[in-house]
């Protein structure tokens, strides 16, 4: 493992440093910011995505490339359904109170040139897969 200093941090074998423009280093701090003193946890699963991206496939043969509907959409749509059937994962913690959230919005990161930008999707249990495309 390589533990040489970099920006007075070590680097682990595998990653490899990026320059940030001052506006990205901007946007990872606050980005590392909002997440600070919000409780987190991780589950991960293996899926078996075939017959999903068939059916995105069905489902996109006869559409126009900027109707077309995009994995992302259908994820961001069962991530809805799934707080929708489980309101306590849609929660803010206020120091000494857990407050239930009734609206389901969510935000997907999308990494550009230089920018970072997060769109946020209100209330989008309501929306279809071809409205989240």
């Amino acid at each position: 493992m390589d533990t040489s200093p970099i920006g007075g941090q070590g680097v682990t074998e595998g990653r490899h440093p990026v320059e940030l423009s001052r506006m990205r280093a901007a946007i990872g701090r606050r980005m590392l910011q909002s997440t600070q003193g919000t409780p987190h946890f991780s589950v991960t699963t293996e899926l078996d995505m075939g017959p999903l991206l068939a059916d995105l496939d069905r489902r996109n043969a006869r559409r126009e490339p900027a109707e077309r509907l995009s994995l992302t959409a259908l994820l961001v749509k069962a991530v809805a359904l799934t707080i929708g059937r489980h309101p306590e994962f849609n929660a803010v913690w206020n120091g000494e109170t857990l407050e239930l959230v009734d609206a389901i919005n969510i935000g997907v990161a999308i990494a550009l040139d230089e920018v970072s930008w997060r769109p946020l999707c209100w209330t989008v249990a309501s929306w279809t897969p071809s409205g989240l495309a």
